[in-house]
């Protein structure tokens, strides 16, 4: 039953609860309280108001023995103007505290007749009578018996302790729930955004009400919807670059073939070439986008060896050497003073720098330079592939990294590049656990840096 309540309710529930509860306490405590503040009160009258009575009541008990015949002495008259009492020795006024006498036993031996039969008075009574003794020896006790009044005062307290007790209940009750209403409402509003991103509507948000547990959560709740409208958009951008850059190779395929077919075109190994070279840059494309999903899952298989880098710019350099002197740009490889190692994987790194070479090579204008290089940094090594081409615009460099990026849209296929290059190549450098960064300035032209972390002193030794 209490699990299909809202929240709200049981919040509020607790609260009046713990208000019944706390508020109980207090009321027992202060009847209790004031009983025995009353009783000690009344204690006190009568011990101040019986100083006559009780000397008379032990000479009475030491002449008689017993305290048999004592309502005679008892129900007389006291002596003119004694304070407070009501013309009886056993009575202090109409409706009020009457005294009683008990023998040491407990048993009754007088009350007043408006105070009615009483049985043997308990232990905790006698403790707060006033003793009566013979020879140092208690013979009986002079104690106050509540009247109507009192007995009405104590009814009337237990009433309004009760009546305020339950007031404060149905206050509590509602105060608690205006006040858990609008403590959940940030999470009523979590709720219902929560159904409404499981709906696809990815761009919703929760405002933020407080700095406390809720807020944070409402600020948690904003980023990661943010970070899931971001990867939908990846997605959907994802999806039609891949089917861009499919559409182009296979309609060219197809307009070749077609042609073919036709007899436009005479079937050669010329004509051919282009169905050929499309081909190519499919697979090309689908082995980029495997690697690239791999490396972002961290699924890709690297074999991970001490490796020299000096060594590897060299035969880096050497792979593009023809290449460079074809274009008429200078390419040098400047190494680092000491031998560099790293744990690495060769193949794979050798493909980022490879990727970053031709780049570089394509985008440098002939007498230019391209430079790879190599320095020792704290804790690491540091790889940097720079040209002095055209540069990269400042609106460009913070997507370079992204999928299908291109600055330059008219090139998209002119070159045969399938434009997953440096994606592939920061997810590979994550990958060894290191970080690739670009920098660049229109006319200046480009660098790409790649920072990597030395190896241990064991994988070093083994080279």
């Amino acid at each position: 039953m209490l699990r299909r309540l809202p929240l709200t309710v049981k919040l509020s529930l607790v609260v009046a609860v713990a208000v019944a509860l706390a508020t109980a306490s207090v009321a027992g405590v202060v009847l209790l309280a004031t009983r025995a503040g009353f009783g000690q009160y009344l204690t006190s009258q009568v011990t101040e108001r019986t100083a006559e009575l009780r000397p008379e009541l032990e000479q009475y008990y030491a002449r008689e023995g017993s305290w048999q015949g004592v309502d005679a002495l008892m129900a007389e008259p006291n002596q003119a103007g004694a304070p407070g009492w009501g013309g009886h020795h056993g009575r202090m006024g109409p409706g009020t505290t009457s005294l009683v006498l008990v023998d040491s036993a407990g048993a009754v031996q007088y009350a007043p007749p408006e105070v009615g039969p009483l049985a043997n008075v308990a232990w905790r009574l006698r403790r707060e009578a006033v003793p009566l003794s013979v020879d140092g020896k208690v013979v009986g006790y002079l104690m106050a018996q509540a009247g109507v009044q009192e007995t009405n005062f104590s009814d009337r307290l237990l009433a309004t302790i009760l009546r305020t007790g339950a007031i404060a209940v149905v206050l509590a009750l509602a105060v608690g729930l205006v006040l858990t209403r609008h403590a959940l409402r940030p999470l009523s509003e979590l709720e219902a955004a929560t159904e409404r991103i499981s709906a696809g509507e990815l761009s919703v948000r929760v405002p933020v009400h407080s700095h406390d547990e809720v807020g944070a959560l409402a600020v948690r709740f904003n980023g990661m919807a943010a970070q899931l409208q971001e990867q939908d958009a990846l997605r959907k951008r994802l999806m039609n670059d891949i089917a861009h850059e499919l559409r182009t190779p296979l309609t060219v395929m197809q307009g070749q073939i077609e042609a073919l077919q036709d007899g436009v075109f005479p079937l050669s190994a010329e004509n051919l070439e282009p169905v050929h070279g499309e081909t190519l840059l499919l697979a090309r494309l689908v082995s980029d986008l495997r690697d690239l999903s791999l490396a972002e899952a961290g699924q890709l298989a690297l074999d991970l060896a001490p490796l020299e880098l000096n060594g590897l710019l060299q035969r880096v350099g050497a792979r593009f050497a023809s290449q460079a002197q074809a274009a008429h740009i200078y390419l040098q490889v400047l190494e680092a003073e000491a031998p560099l190692v790293t744990v690495a994987d060769a193949q794979r790194l050798e493909q980022v720098l490879g990727n970053l070479l031709s780049n570089a090579l394509r985008h440098t204008p002939e007498g230019g330079t391209v430079s790879l290089e190599a320095q020792a940094r704290l804790g690491g090594a540091r790889l940097t592939v720079r040209d002095s081409g055209s540069g990269i615009p400042a609106e460009d460099l913070p997507h370079v990294f992204e999928r299908f990026y291109r600055g330059d849209p008219a090139r998209a296929h002119r070159d045969g590049h399938t434009g997953l290059g440096l994606a592939i190549a920061r997810e590979l450098i994550r990958a060894h656990g290191g970080e690739i960064t670009a920098s660049s300035a229109p006319g200046k032209g480009t660098a790409f840096t790649i920072d990597l972390p030395g190896a241990p002193s064991e994988a070093a030794a083994t080279l």
